[in-house]
Formats: C-alpha cells, structure tokens, sequence
C-alpha cells in the first residue's frame, strides 16, 4: 500500500542543499537532514538539489543523503567578476580620530594657551578641508 502522499508530489528541490552538510560536532539545520527520509514516502520523485558552496565531497554527501541515483551535476566556476569585496573608510570616523588624535597631541604638549588656539585653528582649517573633500567631491 502506497503512502497517500506518493502520488501527489512528483518533484522535490532543494534549494542550499549545502545545509544537508555537517560542520563541526552540530548541525546547522538538522531538518535538511530528515529530507532524504521523503524518498521512502515517494521513492520515484524528481530531486533537484542546488548549492553554490559545496565542495565534490560536499556534493557526494548531498546526493547520498537524498538517495539520489543517476545524477547529473552541473557546476560552474564560482569566479563571479560582477560580485567582489570592497573596503571604504568611513570618513565620518577618520575625521574623529583625526579631531582626536590632534587634540590629545595639544594636552600632552601643554602648551601655552595662545599656541593651543594657534593649533586649533590650524586643526580646523584642516578639518573643514578634509570635510570639503569628502561631501564636495
């Protein structure tokens, strides 16, 4: 007698099916695991898996863990130029150091107070430039 279910769903896809993989002692998500047991309910069903990080071995545990049988794997070089990794200061929080640095340098010279207001000008002028360059282009 066939499970109710068997023939009503003719296809099953698994999208990050790199979450069927363990890492470390836990698993990530341990549900992933459970779906090859839905091949006992339907052993005829279509499966199509899809990752993007999984290594060949990643790949053979996949297609094991769902019971697979007469795979084809398509794959792809994962070299992407339209994705790529970029790091930009925040010149809002250069510009605080920077304020910072300058007045600490002043408290540790002690300097006298007509040399403190000559520097904090100086300080100032080179700030409003700083912000200039970075909101103004």
């Amino acid at each position: 007698m066939s499970h109710p279910l068997a023939n009503r769903i003719t296809n099953m896809v698994v999208d990050e099916a790199h979450c069927i993989l363990s890492w470390g002692a836990s698993e990530f998500r341990p549900a992933y695991k459970k779906l090859g047991m839905l091949r006992a309910v339907v052993p005829n069903v279509k499966v199509l898996a899809l990752t993007a990080t999984a290594t060949l071995k990643g790949q053979e545990e996949i297609i094991s863990s769902l019971h697979m049988h007469d795979t084809k794997v398509i794959s792809a070089s994962p070299d992407r130029t339209n994705v790529f990794l970029e790091v930009k200061r925040d010149p809002f929080k250069w510009v605080m150091k920077q304020l910072l640095w300058k007045r600490w340098q002043l408290l540790k010279k002690q300097e006298t107070p007509n040399q403190n207001v000559n520097a904090c000008r100086k300080l100032a002028a080179s700030l409003r430039q700083a912000c200039d360059r970075l909101f103004n282009g």
